[in-house]
């Protein structure tokens, strides 16, 4: 488990975003950090 603060108006947009997508913000933010991560490992922005 990872916890991290984030600002608030990041936890509401996730917050916002996990709701219009039916899903959890933690399944939300695992899904933006391994595209995230994906972008980097291959060196892309």
């Amino acid at each position: 488990m990872l916890q991290v603060e984030v600002k608030k108006t990041i936890r509401t947009r996730l917050k916002i975003q996990s709701i219009q997508q039916n899903t959890t913000m933690g399944e939300l933010t695992e899904r933006i950090l391994d595209e995230a991560l994906s972008k980097l490992e291959r060196g892309t922005e």
